[in-house]
């Protein structure tokens, strides 16, 4: 039984001493690209991947591979109906409830994205770089008393919810299952939120039927300008019309912390990343909702656990 450990950049060491401990295996630990990865998958049964790579026929036409292991709960990195056609099995933290709800990086790092707009940390920070030192020129704006929308009350979106009612939010939620919620959150509709809020932050799972799910015919409901926060998958905004959202004045600022199709290394070639490095008002950043050392070292731990019952058991 061979793994490979396709990026293995700070992997945890307790996770590696689990996999290590499977009878009869081989750990093969590399930090590759994809033109590497497709050399080195020939003759594993096993792939550990991250988020660098896009998992698709290319890569796994001619192997003997049997599961794909990942420490996240989004599989967008990863062509689904290829690994079904082919019977891969794709382990993952999708659905495993209980375990991530002691996972905070991404719901932190969503507060963390709303303060840096409301608070103009990366204007601010820059013309300090430059020796401008004038704190009237970015007078931002509270949490506190703020209308807030959360579109998605899976883990993310709760843990989000309660992190605000601690800043002292007004909480919208919008949630198409019926889900049990505390007094302090409204429910609403999608259309509601853009509708009412000051503030719209996006935890939907990446799902076909959740594509461009935030489009121009939401934009278009805005009365007030809103911040707009995804720390989701970039494939559920339309990211064109949040362009012109932001250019229209609907959306004041923007932080995106996922592009569509950055595990598909399309990134040069991303119009809202080109607008935003022209802009002062488009916060992006590399996909670090769940990047914590914390975080990463028991997601890992956690699916090298996953993966050894498996095996056992298969």
């Amino acid at each position: 039984m061979k793994i490979l450990i396709t990026e293995n950049k700070d992997f945890s060491k307790e996770a590696l001493k689990i996999l290590e401990s499977i009878e009869d295996v081989e750990i093969i630990s590399k930090n590759l690209n994809k033109e590497e990865l497709k050399k080195y998958v020939k003759d594993v049964d096993v792939i550990w991947i991250r988020l660098k790579n896009y998992i698709d026929k290319e890569i796994l036409e001619n192997t003997k591979i049997k599961y794909i292991v990942t420490a996240t709960t989004g599989l967008n990195c990863i062509d689904l109906q290829y690994t079904k056609k082919k019977r891969i099995k794709v382990l993952s933290l999708k659905g495993e409830e209980k375990f991530l709800q002691n996972v905070r990086a991404t719901p932190e790092f969503t507060i963390t994205c709303i303060l840096a707009l409301l608070r103009n940390i990366k204007n601010a920070s820059n013309a300090v770089d430059d020796y401008n030192w004038n704190r009237d020129y970015f007078k931002g704006n509270e949490i506190y008393g703020k209308t807030i929308g959360i579109i998605g009350y899976g883990r993310v979106g709760r843990i989000v919810a309660r992190y605000l009612k601690c800043f002292g939010a007004n909480i919208l939620v919008c949630e198409k299952k019926e889900k049990r919620m505390p007094k302090y959150i409204k429910k609403v509709t999608l259309d509601e939120i853009f509708k009412k809020s000051d503030i719209v932050t996006l935890h939907v799972n990446y799902e076909e039927e959740n594509i461009n799910m935030i489009n121009q015919k939401l934009f278009d409901l805005i009365d007030k300008p809103i911040y707009f926060i995804n720390t989701a998958r970039g494939e559920l905004v339309n990211e064109q019309d949040l362009i012109q959202a932001i250019k229209e004045n609907k959306v004041i600022k923007a932080a995106v912390d996922v592009l569509n199709h950055e595990a598909r290394n399309k990134i040069k070639n991303n119009k809202l990343l080109k607008f935003a490095i022209d802009s002062n008002r488009v916060l992006i950043t590399p996909h670090l909702g769940g990047c914590t050392k914390e975080s990463m070292e028991k997601t890992e731990v956690f699916m090298a656990n996953k993966l050894k019952k498996e095996l056992v058991k298969g």
